[in-house]
C-alpha cells in the first residue's frame, strides 16, 4: 500500500502551489471529514484516494452505495429545514415532519392515491440517504411500486424516518449515539401510527436496506412480535467486529469486488456506536441470532449481491443460515450483482397483503 501512495504523490502536484499534505494523510482526512480543516482540494484528494485504493467495477449496484462513495461525508445530519413538506410524484402522495428534542429526527408517510389498505410498512434507508428513500431514492423501490399496481394490488402506507445520514438502532450502550432502539419502538412508532388510518390494531411489516438492513434485523430480534414479515435488503450485518485484528480484516476482505475503503468505512463508523467490544457483543447479529431467532421470528426475505463492495456477500448468507437452523421461515435470495443488488419481484410478492 505504501507505494501505491508514493505512485500517487505526483498528483498532488497538480492541486496547486498551496502546499500539501502527505497522501496518507490526504486520504485519512477525505475519509474522516476533514478535508476543508487541511485546506485540501477535493478534486485532487479525490485522484489520490483512487489511486490508492483502487475500487473494483460495480456491477448492478444500487444507488444506495453510491452515497458512500469518497468524498461523500458518511455522517450526514438532518437538513436544517424543521417545516413540513409535501411531495406529490407518481400517484403518491408524501408528507414529511420533522420531530425537534434531544433526538431530533424526521419522518415521511407515503400514501397512494385510492389505497385503502392500512398496513403499515416501515421503511429504514441505507447509508447516506434520508427520509425520502422510498420515493427518491433506487430503481428497485419504483419497480417495487409498480409491480404492486400491475397486480392490482393497493400499496401499504409506507413511513420512513431517519436520524440523517448515519445512524444505527442499538439498545443503549456506552456511546452517546446508542439507545435508538428504545426510542424507536416505545416514542417514535406512537407518535408516527396515532395520526394514521387504522383497522383495529395496526399491521405492519419492516423493509431496510444495508444499514437500514442492520437497524431492521435489530428490531427484528429484538422487538419481534411488532411486524408480522421484514425484508432485509443486502443488510450491512458484516461477521466482522469493529475490532477485528488487521489480519481478520485481510481475510474479511478477500471476496469478489470488495472495496479497502468501503469495509474501512463500515468498521470505522461502527466505533461511533461501539466504543467496546462488550459493546459490540450487546448488538452482533451473529450473537443475539443464537438466542433470539426463533419459530416466533417474523418471516424474513433476505437479499445479498455476489460482488458486495462492503464484502458482506458470505455474512449475509451466514446469517440467512442461522436464522434458518434457529426455525425461522426465511427466503434467501442469492443475486448476481454488487451492494444493493435486489428482485423487486420478490420483494413485491413479499411485502403484498
Amino acid at each position: 500500500m505504501r507505494k501505491r501512495f508514493l505512485l500517487a504523490a505526483p498528483l498532488l502536484l497538480a492541486a496547486g502551489a498551496r502546499a500539501q499534505p502527505a497522501p496518507a494523510q490526504r486520504v485519512r482526512a477525505m475519509m474522516t471529514g476533514e478535508l476543508e480543516t487541511l485546506g485540501v482540494d477535493r478534486d485532487a484528494s479525490a485522484r489520490v484516494f483512487n489511486a490508492a485504493f483502487p475500487v473494483p467495477e460495480p456491477i448492478a449496484e444500487s444507488d444506495e452505495d453510491a452515497a458512500a462513495e469518497p468524498g461523500a461525508d458518511p455522517d450526514k445530519p438532518l437538513d436544517g429545514n424543521d417545516a413540513p413538506y409535501r411531495i406529490k410524484k407518481n400517484g403518491t402522495v408524501t408528507d414529511c415532519k420533522t420531530v425537534a428534542g434531544p433526538k431530533r429526527w424526521k419522518y415521511c408517510v407515503t400514501v397512494t392515491e385510492g389505497s385503502s389498505n392500512h398496513t403499515i410498512l416501515y421503511f429504514l434507508h441505507g447509508h447516506g440517504h434520508n427520509a425520502e428513500g422510498w420515493i427518491n431514492s433506487g430503481d428497485y423501490k419504483k419497480r417495487v411500486r409498480e409491480d404492486w399496481k400491475a397486480a392490482g394490488i393497493q400499496p401499504p402506507i409506507v413511513v420512513t424516518v431517519s436520524f440523517g445520514g448515519f445512524w444505527l438502532l442499538v439498545e443503549k450502550n456506552s456511546s452517546e449515539r446508542s439507545g435508538l432502539l428504545e426510542y424507536f419502538t416505545d416514542s417514535m412508532m406512537p407518535l408516527i401510527e396515532k395520526d394514521l388510518p387504522k383497522d383495529g390494531s395496526p399491521r405492519r411489516r419492516l423493509m431496510g436496506e444495508s444499514m437500514g438492513g442492520f437497524n431492521a434485523a435489530q428490531v427484528v430480534l429484538r422487538d419481534p412480535r411488532s411486524f408480522e414479515r421484514a425484508v432485509l435488503a443486502c443488510p450491512a450485518v458484516a461477521h466482522i467486529s469493529p475490532f477485528a485484528t488487521p489480519e481478520q480484516i485481510a481475510a474479511y476482505k478477500n471476496a469478489p469486488g470488495v472495496s479497502p475503503f468501503k469495509v474501512w468505512l463500515m468498521l470505522h463508523l461502527s466505533h461511533k456506536l461501539f466504543k467496546t467490544e462488550a459493546d459490540w457483543a450487546q448488538s452482533d447479529p451473529f450473537v443475539l441470532g443464537q438466542t433470539r431467532f426463533s419459530p416466533s421470528t417474523p418471516k424474513l426475505l433476505i437479499s445479498a449481491g455476489d460482488r458486495d463492495s462492503y464484502g458482506l456477500y458470505r455474512s449475509i448468507g451466514e446469517f440467512a443460515s442461522l436464522a434458518r437452523e434457529r426455525g425461522v421461515d426465511v427466503a434467501f435470495n442469492d443475486l448476481h450483482g454488487g451492494h444493493c443488488s435486489a428482485d423487486p419481484a420478490a420483494i413485491a410478492r413479499f411485502l403484498a397483503p
